[in-house]
C-alpha cells in the first residue's frame, strides 16, 4: 500500500506528523528516506513531541542511536529509537552496534537512511519518503511493507484519507 502527499509546506510538517503520530504504535519501524535536509529528523522530532517526550530531538548522525523516553506512555510506548545509518560504511557495523538492541516491542524505531540496512528489518515495516519539491515544500511517499492486520490497515488508511493523502496501489 502506497500513499502520497505533495507540496506540503513545511509550516505543516506538524499536520504530517500528527498523522503519524496516531498511526505508529509499539513494535513499529520506520525507515526514513529522502536527501541531507529533507526533514526526516525534523519529522521525527515533531512526532516525538506529540507522543509526550521532553528530550530534545538531535540527529543521530554520529551517535548513530538515540533514545527518548515517553513518559507516562503513550499507547504503551516508553520510548522513541532514532538511528541514523548515514555515516556506516559497511553492514558489519550495525551487527557490531547490536542491531537486535534498536528494535524494541515497546519502542516505536525511526531509522534514517535506513535503505542501507532495509533487507535486516522485519518484512513488516513502513517506509517513509521524503522529497524536497522546493526549498520550503515536501512531498511525502508513504509505504506499509509486509502484511499487517487488516483492521489496523483500516485505520491506517481512514487516518491518511482524513489527512489528505492519496492512495497510489
Amino acid at each position: 500500500m502506497i500513499w502520497k502527499q505533495n507540496n506540503i509546506n513545511l509550516d505543516r510538517l506538524s499536520d504530517v506528523a500528527q498523522i503519524f503520530a496516531n498511526i505508529f504504535s509499539c513494535g513499529d519501524v520506520v525507515i526514513l528516506k529522502g536527501d541531507i535536509g529533507a526533514g526526516k529528523t525534523t519529522l521525527v522530532s515533531s512526532i516525538t513531541s506529540l507522543l509526550g517526550t521532553v528530550d530534545v530531538v538531535t540527529s543521530p548522525t554520529f551517535a548513530i542511536v538515540n533514545t527518548y523516553e515517553i513518559y507516562p506512555k503513550v499507547k504503551g510506548l516508553n520510548k522513541i529509537i532514532h538511528v541514523d545509518t548515514y555515516r556506516l560504511d559497511h553492514l558489519n557495523e550495525v551487527y557490531d552496534l547490536g542491531l537486535e538492541t534498536i528494535f524494541d516491542e515497546e519502542a516505536v524505531t525511526f531509522i534514517e537512511w535506513g535503505e542501507k540496512i532495509e533487507e535486516y528489518v522485519d518484512k513488516n515495516h513502513f517506509v517513509i519518503e521524503i522529497d524536497e519539491s522546493q526549498p520550503e515544500d515536501r512531498n511525502f511517499v508513504f509505504q506499509i511493507k509486509g502484511e499487517i492486520p487488516r483492521d489496523r490497515q483500516n485505520k491506517i488508511e481512514d487516518e491518511l484519507v482524513r489527512g489528505g493523502w492519496e492512495n497510489y496501489g
